[in-house]
């Protein structure tokens, strides 16, 4: 089981590198053609569909990933999707119908719209969820990219005659509807909602689907708190320009993210039977902590200049925000990691403290700074709320008994850090000091991968 694992994770990883980059170049173009407030509208309405979202707690492929992949269970995690899709598809019309006495129709329109468009993926997402569970990775690769460069190419073209918001709206739908779609065309299983059999023996799965869904809300509330709050002081076209900084940054972090969001839940849970899960994670881990941290200092360095030449003047609020992230490309990818983890262990309760830690550090920092209120301290702050609930996964994990590798992932970035500011060096091309410390800083992360990789395969194998 360990090299077919491993083979999917590879072929998962490449497979989704060309339409990552595709993309991200669509991004830059639909970037040029939008304004920022119509970044900022939609991302509201994502937020508020988020929230809403928490009531369908019920609705997870991953109940069914852990499962025996039965038709019985299989049928009962469809009768779940289609009752949380449509729950969520009714809020969000009962909130277009209360939206009108609020003078707001057209964000509330726009809610109602992605609500529905959500319902949907609910319906996907369980009808992929099969080649995911049979690690077909490369075809549910070709499968969720495929639509998502799709529906990107499709705004673009309507944002070239429209320049308005309904092309991000139309991309939302059209990206559920093409999932929808391709898990009918390549699912297996019979497709049979049984209400009755649901009500029987639905409650394991709706007390699993909502202890992992505190765990979510926690993530939602963390994610999604500085946009409200930017919204809030600074108004729709600055939550836009964090917003674009924010995508920018998640670039980087979709590597990592693609097999840590698609691959490595499914492969620690084929992989525990053989009591080999540990050593797999430790592996994903080292790569991707050494990977993401010299991506990290990278970004600080590179990211602001690269990206007011893509994006053009009109998003310079966004390139500035970028050195006060790049930390979070960090944090967040290691994070991660452990909460997929701890996620194939069904310990959700350690994650959720941990985003509750992060959040409460945030709203803490925010309260002491409103004095003097500014768009970079709050960037900064998601940075360093995320450093603390990486912090706190790790420390939950290690009192609970765990083998969590806290020495190894950590021990070189502080030695960066300490390096930093003990040499007094500054990010800027034009300190050579600085450049020698990024070359030294990969050649070691790039030889420590080597060295516990070399030793992790033996154990695996």
């Amino acid at each position: 089981m360990v090299k077919p694992v491993i083979r999917s994770t590879i072929i998962y990883l490449f497979s989704s590198i060309p339409f990552q980059i595709l993309n991200f170049a669509g991004g830059i173009f639909l970037a040029r053609l939008l304004a920022p407030e119509h970044f900022g509208l939609i991302t509201l309405a994502l937020v508020a569909r988020e929230w809403i979202s928490f009531l369908a707690g019920w609705s997870t492929s991953q109940y069914f990933i852990l499962g025996r992949g039965t038709q019985e269970e299989f049928e009962e995690s469809l009768t779940a999707a289609f009752l949380a899709g449509l729950l969520i598809s009714i809020i969000g019309i009962g909130l277009y119908l209360l939206g009108e006495s609020f003078g707001s129709q057209k964000f509330y329109l726009i809610l109602m719209i992605v609500c529905a468009s959500e319902g949907i993926i609910f319906i996907a997402q369980l009808l992929l969820a099969p080649m995911e569970r049979n690690l077909e990775l490369f075809r549910l690769s070709m499968v969720r990219n495929g639509c998502a460069t799709f529906s990107l190419v499709l705004a673009i073209f309507l944002a070239m005659s429209s320049p308005t918001i309904w092309p991000l709206v139309i991309r939302e739908c059209s990206l559920s509807l093409l999932m929808l779609l391709a898990g009918l065309w390549f699912c297996d299983y019979k497709l049979k909602i049984n209400i009755n059999k649901f009500r029987k023996n639905g409650h394991k799965l709706i007390t699993y689907g909502y202890s992992l869904n505190f765990s979510r809300a926690a993530e939602i509330l963390f994610y999604r708190m500085p946009d409200v709050i930017i919204a809030k002081l600074f108004g729709v076209s600055q939550t836009g320009q964090f917003t674009q900084a924010r995508t920018f940054l998640m670039v980087i972090l979709k590597f990592p993210n693609t097999v840590l969001e698609q691959v490595l839940f499914t492969s620690l849970v084929k992989l525990k039977t053989e009591n080999k899960s540990d050593e797999y994670f430790y592996l994903v881990a080292a790569f991707t902590s050494r990977c993401m941290l010299v991506a990290a200092w990278l970004f600080a360095l590179l990211g602001p200049p690269i990206f007011t030449w893509l994006f053009g003047d009109k998003w310079l609020t966004a390139s500035l925000l970028l050195p006060h992230l790049s930390a979070f490309i960090f944090f967040a990818a290691v994070f991660n990691g452990l909460q997929v983890y701890y996620y194939s262990l069904r310990n959700q309760i350690l994650v959720t403290l941990s985003y509750s830690v992060g959040i409460l550090f945030f709203f803490v920092f925010v309260f002491l700074n409103l004095s003097s209120p500014e768009i970079t301290k709050i960037a900064a702050a998601l940075s360093w709320s995320m450093g603390v609930s990486c912090a706190a996964l790790h420390i939950f994990g290690l009192i609970r008994g765990f083998k969590i590798p806290i020495v190894r992932v950590f021990w070189l970035p502080i030695m960066s850090v300490v390096a930093f500011w003990w040499l007094n060096l500054s990010i800027n091309l034009n300190d050579q000091n600085f450049i020698a410390f990024l070359i030294i800083l990969s050649a070691i992360s790039f030889f420590e991968v080597l060295i516990v990789s070399k030793k992790i395969l033996n154990t695996l194998t």
